[in-house]
């Protein structure tokens, strides 16, 4: 089972690295296709350098992919170059791949093909097609595409339904709204973001299915916990998993698997957080009380009506029951809000937990992760180099 660890990574920051690790547990769904590329790969030393340029790429002098893990692909049709849905980064990545692993690649490159252009494309594509199906992903005909819509999750792509789908960090797929036939320039977010469910109570009276826009909350600093107020700016409800988190002092919380939670180590998602502490907040006739507590369960309660929430520049407080709530990180900027996805990588902590189905009833040590970054972003392409 290959990780990031197993591969030379070159100019990759930590959100790259952990899209990386989502890439290849996504593709390792493909076990009879997929996998013997990502160890082949692996046992050959390939290395992966990682591009924020949409220029997916194989280099065979220096056997390095390059790779964009926020392009998707919009794959276009032989008939008539409309588009038949969106495959997703990781996708790109294996395609990649197959050429790193190719036997004649040299001879393939050289040798034109009607349909694909060369045979290292009908190569690679032959085996990406078999991982596309087995991941239930659009097939491509061509080497051709109609476009490369950025994504801030590297497996989001529409499925054989003609839905949006992506798999999460924390092993559950998601689904989203239906695919209107078009190539965006940018993939849509959903689930991302993180959120409380709609019955959640909130400081002040209100329940979180109530806010709307304009609405005064009470917040606090992720950090100092200092407290502040805040106007509501988004508000929208939507469908995701739901998990319930539980302090040690029975202080609960119903959100979406992707709401981030302030921890002292920084925001970590709610399906990570058992055996970590979370800022809580009681409220007494003195006054409220606020500390940090343990948590002791994290328990999966299926899909829930949620609330997004942006309000002002602090977290808000959110609970299962009034007059005790546990601190949820504000949304800030809706996805997509300046015309550009939100990469929620780049703030998001994953301890070293185990996995969730096999979520431990003991202390959860957190351990960091120093990712190392070599170099700077290749910006030549040589003629050793074969495209996505």
């Amino acid at each position: 089972m290959p990780t990031a660890a197993n591969f030379r990574v070159l100019n990759a920051s930590r959100a790259d690295i952990e899209k990386l690790n989502l890439s290849l547990d996504y593709l390792e769904r493909s076990a009879h296709n997929a996998m013997p590329v990502l160890r082949t790969m692996q046992e050959s030393g390939v290395k992966i350098s990682i591009i924020h340029d949409g220029n997916d790429r194989y280099d065979s002098r220096t056997h390095t992919i390059y790779w964009d893990p926020d392009s998707a692909l919009a794959v276009r049709s032989n008939y008539g170059g409309g588009v038949e849905g969106i495959q997703s980064a990781a996708l790109g990545l294996l395609h990649e791949g197959a050429h790193a692993t190719d036997p004649w690649y040299a001879e393939h490159r050289r040798e034109p093909n009607a349909t694909y252009g060369t045979d290292a494309e009908a190569y690679a594509i032959n085996i990406e097609n078999s991982v596309a199906e087995d991941l239930g992903e659009p097939q491509r005909h061509n080497h051709d595409h109609a476009g490369l819509p950025e994504s801030s999750n590297p497996t989001t792509h529409t499925n054989d339904n003609n839905y949006w789908e992506q798999r999460t960090p924390w092993g559950t797929t998601e689904i989203g709204d239906r695919w209107d036939g078009g190539a965006p320039d940018y993939t849509p977010e959903y689930g991302s973001g993180g959120c409380v469910e709609v019955s959640s109570h909130l400081p002040g009276g209100l329940k979180a299915g109530d806010v709307i826009v304009g609405d005064k909350l009470e917040l606090s600093d992720q950090a100092s916990l200092a407290p502040g107020i805040g106007s509501v700016s988004f508000s929208k409800r939507k469908m995701a998993d739901g998990y319930r988190i539980a302090t040690e002092s029975g202080i609960t919380l119903v959100c979406s698997s992707s709401a981030p939670i302030p921890t002292p180590d920084g925001l970590v998602v709610a399906p990570k957080l058992l055996g970590l502490k979370v800022p809580v907040r009681i409220d007494t006739d003195d006054g409220p009380i606020m500390r940090w507590e343990l948590i002791v369960a994290v328990d999966a309660v299926g899909r829930i009506s949620v609330q997004h929430i942006t309000v002002g520049d602090k977290c808000f407080w959110a609970g299962e029951r009034s007059g005790a709530y546990i601190l949820h990180h504000n949304l800030k900027d809706e996805p997509g809000g300046d015309g550009r996805p939100w990469d929620w990588w780049n703030w998001l902590t994953y301890p070293d937990t185990a996995a969730l189905h096999e979520m431990p009833t003991a202390h959860v040590t957190q351990e960091s992760h120093t990712i190392e970054i070599i170099g700077s972003p290749a910006s030549n392409i040589g003629i050793g180099e074969i495209f996505r």
